[in-house]
């Protein structure tokens, strides 16, 4: 039979077991980056021919609740260009309450496509193209 000091080493424990997953769920929940994303349509004109125009699918991404500090956007493992410079780079800083927008390829199959948000190396938002709700510009 066992003592009561082991008896009373067991049940403290057992009761300290929910708190530390308790913790260990707050401590993750609380490294969670929450943001909008959205799609929309945008024409654009070329710089030396202004008749010549494009209409695009771009992404947008809104209001992080933390900084994304080396955000990048992959479409079925491609990575995206950011709409900001004519020359295309593909990371960028997303400041909190901020956003930026990512101009998709032209003629992208938009039926079945993956879109994976990264923050560095870590994946901190995946869905498909479709899924994301579509805004005007």
């Amino acid at each position: 039979m066992l003592s009561l000091e082991i008896w009373i080493l067991i049940a403290t424990v057992v009761g300290f077991v929910p708190l530390y997953i308790d913790l260990i769920w707050r401590m993750k929940e609380r490294d969670k980056i929450d943001f909008k994303l959205l799609r929309f349509r945008k024409i654009y004109q070329a710089l030396d021919d202004p008749k010549h125009t494009e209409d695009r699918w771009n992404i947008r991404i809104l209001h992080p609740n933390k900084p994304i500090e080396h955000c990048s956007v992959w479409y079925n493992n491609e990575r995206l260009g950011w709409d900001k410079k004519e020359e295309p780079y593909y990371e960028t800083f997303i400041d909190t309450m901020s956003g930026g927008n990512i101009k998709l390829p032209i003629g992208i199959d938009v039926g079945n496509a993956n879109i994976s948000i990264k923050n560095g190396k870590r994946t901190i938002k995946k869905t498909k193209l479709l899924d994301i709700p579509v805004v005007p510009e």
